[in-house]
């Protein structure tokens, strides 16, 4: 009895023994299941490491930052500039700002080969008091021997270094460790320590699996089922810490990503300095301008006028003579040529009066388009029209060839489709000129009245080379003012001071209507004609007229109060 009850015990016990067996093999193989998922899921993960992000946009060792270019085409469109920004570059110690165009005059800055940048601009943010604060370590001396083109120029300069350098540091730090963080990142994917790890981890627990499925003895699975679960133990600290690497590694990406948005700012701030320097280009500088040449080249004009032909006491006499223009120096055709790429392209000047005499109606002049790959060099016409217009058509010849000789297009695509109008002595020029930058297939656009504007707004200064017979290279070609013009100034002199007093009439009349001819006159006989100082008639004059005068110099730019001294 004993014996058969011992007998069902230990069949109970097999039984119990085997059920446990299986039961915990399924058990230990979901087990080993979920973990070898884990496990998979780990070196799935370093292999996206192994080919991530960084293998795109740092293996080359500079940044991928195409969007900022989109993104700052156009940042300074609405200031009449263009500034292509090329962040790659600065790893290069390139120009960064490459194509500046102040209302369509092109300044270029170059750097020293060895990255370095020549001083720093001022705060140009605030008005500046005085020729030191607002030209930095300019001495007034130096800058009263610049011209105003060089005064804008030379503050450009400044303040595209300032920023050229500000951006090189910010991007050098930027740069330094982006490298370090490359090279981290590479050295770790390069070893790959844990993948190595996990994989040997891997290897080991499928061989373990595989003896506790093949494994009878009990005490044999359990010895295995605890290095099974050292082994997962370590994995999964493994997996945790390539987990942590993971984190570390978005961290640094979304850094990487980030730096864009960082100097899309700083280029924004480029832009905010060059858009307060065209404000001091029309506004303090324009006064500086003036206050430094202004008054000295006006007495030089009249002591011209006084050398020649005895002018000036004319000019003072209530009843002198009004000179007809002389035809001698009147020419039947005008011509302008483009030098592209070694090829001469003459334009012809259409509509010349056959009588000087008559030469008040409209003269044009006509550039078609034209596409190249080179510079344009603007020759001038050399001849003159006629001795009424000789002096400011002298002038915008002068300014206009500068203007087109100093902008360098590259691959680009330029037209020009201009009408230069001459009327009496105020020139306009209609349309306006467009350039296309391949690079960046961005177009920037500057109207004729811009391009006088600039021609006007050194006009003055202009004179005074012209009687230093005016010479400048252009490429290969020297354009000179023919010797004899200083002989002709005199009478121009007094032609162009008369069509400018019409100007001020015109601009008073439009201005204030009936209202305003009647200033004029106003104006005009209180001087006495040709006879008495304007200067001390406007002493005399009502507050309202010297209100007017002043609201024409801040609508139009021109100096009616100082011209009409100068004039009568």
């Amino acid at each position: 009895m004993l014996k058969k009850l011992t007998g069902k015990i230990l069949i109970i016990f097999l039984i119990v023994i085997v059920a446990a067996y299986f039961i915990r093999n399924i058990i230990i193989t979901r087990i080993v299941e979920k973990e070898a998922t884990k496990v998979n899921k780990a070196l799935v993960e370093v292999d996206k490491l192994n080919y991530g992000v960084f293998g795109n946009e740092l293996t080359t060792g500079r940044i991928q930052v195409s969007d900022v270019r989109d993104t700052s085409k156009n940042l300074l469109e609405a200031e009449g500039l263009s500034v292509d920004v090329d962040l790659g570059d600065i790893l290069e110690e390139s120009v960064i700002v490459k194509d500046i165009f102040l209302k369509g005059i092109k300044f270029g800055t170059d750097r020293e080969k060895d990255g370095k940048v020549a001083g720093l601009t001022p705060d140009i943010s605030k008005e500046s008091s005085s020729y030191e604060e607002l030209m930095g370590n300019l001495k007034k001396s130096e800058i009263e021997k610049l011209s105003p083109q060089e005064l804008i120029r030379n503050e450009l300069d400044r303040v595209i270094n300032n920023f050229d350098s500000q951006l090189s540091a910010e991007y050098q730090q930027d740069s330094e460790k982006i490298s370090k963080k490359k090279e981290y990142w590479e050295n770790k994917l390069k070893t790959n320590e844990n993948k190595n790890k996990i994989e040997d981890l891997k290897v080991k627990a499928e061989k373990l699996v595989e003896d506790i499925k093949s494994t009878k003895n009990p005490f044999e699975i359990i010895g295995k089922e605890k290095e099974l679960k050292e082994i997962y133990s370590e994995a999964d600290k493994l997996y945790k810490s390539m987990e942590a690497d993971k984190k570390e590694f978005e961290k640094d990406l979304d850094e990487l990503r980030a730096l864009p948005e960082k100097y899309k700012e700083l280029t924004l701030m480029d832009k905010n300095q060059i858009s307060n320097l065209i404000k001091m280009d029309s506004k303090g500088l324009e006064d500086l301008i003036n206050r430094i040449l202004g008054q000295e080249l006006g007495d030089s004009i009249y002591k011209v006028a006084n050398d020649f032909n005895g002018i000036s006491e004319k000019i003072k006499s209530s009843e002198g003579e009004k000179e007809k223009p002389p035809v001698d120096v009147f020419v039947e055709k005008a011509r302008m040529t483009m030098n592209i790429a070694g090829v001469s392209i003459e334009g012809q000047a259409t509509n010349i009066p056959s009588d000087p005499a008559k030469s008040r109606g409209p003269i044009d002049f006509n550039i078609n388009g034209i596409t190249g790959d080179s510079k344009v060099d603007i020759d001038g016409f050399v001849d003159l029209i006629s001795n009424e217009q000789q002096l400011n058509l002298k002038l915008v010849n002068l300014r206009l060839s500068e203007f087109l000789k100093d902008i360098s297009f590259g691959d680009a695509v330029f037209n020009l489709d201009q009408k230069l109008s001459i009327k009496g002595n105020t020139p306009v020029l209609t349309g306006e000129l467009e350039i296309l930058d391949f690079s960046s297939n961005e177009s920037v656009k500057v109207s004729g009245q811009e391009i006088i504007d600039i021609i006007f707004s050194e006009a003055i200064n202009n004179l005074k080379d012209i009687k230093a017979n005016y010479q400048y290279d252009n490429i290969n070609k020297r354009l000179k003012i023919n010797s004899n013009l200083p002989e002709k100034l005199a009478a121009s002199l007094k032609n162009s001071f008369e069509s400018n007093g019409e100007l001020v009439a015109s601009t008073l009349q439009e201005k204030y209507g009936e209202k305003g001819q009647e200033y004029f006159d106003q104006i005009k006989e209180e001087s006495n004609g040709f006879g008495e100082s304007i200067e001390e008639k406007l002493n005399e004059n009502s507050q309202e007229v010297k209100t007017i005068l002043a609201e024409i110099k801040k609508n139009t730019g021109l100096d009616a109060e100082n011209l009409i001294k100068k004039t009568f």
